[in-house]
This record gives structure tokens, sequence and C-alpha cells, in this order.
């Protein structure tokens, strides 16, 4: 079983370029990277709190046979590509009329066209 497909891989290399690219251009990148570091260090129960709340739920997943191994990837696309910006987000507009409403919107949307995409045919590398 392959964890990564050819469009994955590309992407990972490009991001790695990229990655190389700024470090060589920019001079405030560590400055930024620094304080990226120390933000996360400050929430770490809040990052904790996710982490553990992920791996109960994937646990009680899998112990009821929605889960397996293979969803892996999928998993932490998830919980990094998603679940950690929108609770950052949510500390500023928990407040807004209609934000659950927006983020329920969003869920559904966002999954239904990542899905879509990452699973079109991937082409060789």
């Amino acid at each position: 079983m392959e964890v990564f497909n050819n469009r994955e891989l590309a992407s990972i290399i490009w991001v790695i370029i990229l990655l190389i690219w700024t470090l060589i251009k920019s001079k405030d990148f560590w400055k930024s990277l620094c304080g990226l570091v120390i933000s996360i260090i400050r929430a770490w129960k809040i990052f904790f709190s996710i982490f553990i709340y992920t791996f109960f739920s994937i646990f009680v997943l899998y112990k009821i046979g929605i889960w397996n191994l293979s969803l892996i990837k999928i998993t932490a696309f998830w919980l990094f590509g998603w679940a950690i910006i929108v609770l950052m987000n949510s500390s500023n507009n928990y407040k807004k009329q209609g934000y659950l409403k927006k983020i329920f919107k969003e869920i559904i949307g966002l999954t239904v066209i990542v899905s879509f995409i990452s699973n079109l045919h991937s082409f060789s590398l």
C-alpha cells in the first residue's frame, strides 16, 4: 500500500522547493518561524486537547469498525489542514451571528470539494 500518490508526492516536492527558496530569499523567515513556534508553545493546552480529541475519536471509530489505518492520511489532512485552523479562527469569531452555520457550510462544502479533487485520476510522476 502506497501512502502517497504521485500528485501528493509532486505537491510535497513543490512545498520543499518553495520552503528552500523562502529560506534563501527571506531575511525575516526565521524571525517569523520563531514567533510561530513560541505561539504554538504558549497554546499547548489547546493543541493537546485537539490531538486528544482526535485520537479518542479515531479510537472509538476504529473499535466500531468505521475507521481503519488506510484513513490516516485523510485524518492527518483534516487535523492539520482544517481543524486547527478553524479552532484558531473561532476564538475571534465565536460571538458573531451565524458563525456556527457558516462553519457547518464550510465543513460540508470543503469536504466535498477536497474529496472530489483528491480522488481524481493521478498521473505518473
